[in-house]
Formats: C-alpha cells, structure tokens, sequence
C-alpha cells in the first residue's frame, strides 16, 4: 500500500544497514561503495518496487487504501512518485543507521527498523481515520465490486482467498526470502570477522531469526495493534480521529520506550543479543 510502502522500505534499508554493522564499522570507504548498500538498492529496485507497481496496477482501489477507486484515478506522477520513493526511503533508512553505526549508538540503529515497521503498521490497523483495519482488509472483487464502506465489520476470512490476498501470497515467496536470508548471512559474517565478539556472539541462527520476527511482529505489528486499540477507545469518546491518535501512540510509546526500551530494560537486553555490545 502506498500509504505505509516508505515506512516499510524505510525499514527494510534500516535492517539490512544493521546486519551488516560490524562490517560498516571497520569500513573505511563511502558509505554508497559498500556491497551491502549495492544489494540494498538491488532488492529495492528489483524486487519492492516491481512489486508494488504490480499491486498498484492490479490493485488500486486496494493499493491506495482505497482512496482511488479505479487505475483511472491513479495520476502518473502518484505512480513515479510512489516507485521513487520506495527506493528514496530505503536509501534514507540505510543512511540512517549507517550514520549510527559509525558514531557507535548499536542500540539506536536496531530501533529504526522497529519504529519503521510499527508505523507502517499502525497505518494498517488504525490508518488515519480509524479505519485502517477495514480498508486492508477490504477487496472489492469480495465485495461485487462495492466501493469501500467504513464499518465495524472486517471480513479477514473473506479477505483470505480474495485475488489481493492471492497476489500477496504469491509476492511474498519472492520478495520475503531474501529479505530474511541475506541479513541473517551478513550477521554471522560479522560475527565470525569479529574477535573481540565472535566467542559471545549468539550461535543459533534460528535464535536470531526469533528475535527478529519478534521484533518486527511482537513489537512492531502487536505494538500498532495495541495503540490502535487504545486509540479507537479515544475515538469513541471524543470522535476526532487525529487526536485520538496522538493520544493513544503518546499512552502506548512513552511507557514503552521508558519501561522496556531504554538502557538495561528488557527489550534493550534482548536487542543486544544481536549486537552483543556497543562500542
């Protein structure tokens, strides 16, 4: 979806940036020279924005979260605007840690790719009207081609064999696969090439691989899903969506982060497993 793609190759930049962060630590070159930015921009051009392209002329009532209703109503400079910058943003977010990584702020850098994916799913589940929930999970060929209609009901069931879904399906076993293997790759390369870590340094590649998909599903994807909630809460007390918003990402991020994310907090040590220290 065009709305929550920069966040995503925002922190999909950020993630293969950090996996590679011994690496970059030790590299003394430009940060746009390294193999591991190169490949960054291979996967975003290769595999994200051909991709999204495809959905957003396939899908673009769906694409659009349904704020278009018709590839008629995609104006082309939407389109090179949306492709452009799923390769801008990933770029960005590469930057971005790789700026942190240098100044030695490990614990910083991991948090982008975090933050990246719970605001692109926090746009999914709540979106910017409450609806967000509703309009992903809404495929209008399920519908007998009706355009979106805002409502308490979302039909995932219905959602799960829809063409949209099928397509996403499909997509996934080409784009996920090597957005998984190669940063689990370059993190045991920098372990290995690092003495002063290599002996504390996990082992288990699927212990990881665990921490990751927690990362980006635990406190990304269940972190969104409950500052949706509390913000649909204020929603139905106050009935403006913008601030019920600011409230619940406020009510949900500061303890958050105060409790669990700062130095020595639980999801501070479990992150550090990955980077085992900071400089």
């Amino acid at each position: 979806m065009i709305q929550v793609d920069v966040f995503w190759v925002y922190a999909i930049g950020a993630m293969f940036a950090f996996s590679a962060f011994t690496q970059i630590k030790k590299d003394e070159g430009k940060w746009y020279e390294s193999k591991y930015f190169l490949f960054t921009l291979f996967y975003l051009s290769v595999f994200f924005v051909t991709t999204a392209s495809w959905l957003l002329w396939e899908f673009p009532h769906w694409e659009s979260m349904h704020v278009f209703s018709s590839r008629a109503d995609v104006l082309t400079v939407i389109a090179v605007f949306a492709a452009a910058t799923n390769i801008l943003m990933g770029i960005v977010g590469y930057y971005v840690i790789y700026y942190l990584i240098k100044k030695g702020k490990y614990n910083l850098a991991v948090l982008q790719t975090i933050i990246g994916y719970f605001i692109m799913f926090f746009i999914l589940t709540y979106g910017w009207d409450g609806t967000g929930a509703q309009r992903f999970f809404w495929d209008v060929s399920q519908k007998g081609d009706a355009s979106f209609q805002p409502g308490y009901f979302v039909d995932i069931i219905g959602f799960t064999w829809s063409r949209v879904a099928i397509t996403l399906y499909i997509m996934g076993l080409i784009v996920l696969p090597p957005m998984i293997f190669f940063p689990i790759k370059w993190l045991f390369k920098g372990y290995e090439e690092n003495p002063s870590i290599k002996d504390r340094a996990p082992k288990s590649k699927i212990k990881v691989l665990i921490i990751v998909l927690f990362g980006i599903l635990g406190m990304g994807l269940g972190g969104a899903i409950l500052a949706s909630f509390i913000s649909w809460g204020f929603l139905a007390l106050i009935g403006n969506s913008v601030i019920a918003m600011i409230i619940g990402l406020a009510l949900f991020l500061i303890p958050v982060f105060y409790f669990l994310f700062r130095k020595d907090m639980p999801l501070y040590k479990l992150m550090k497993v990955i980077y085992v220290e900071e400089p």
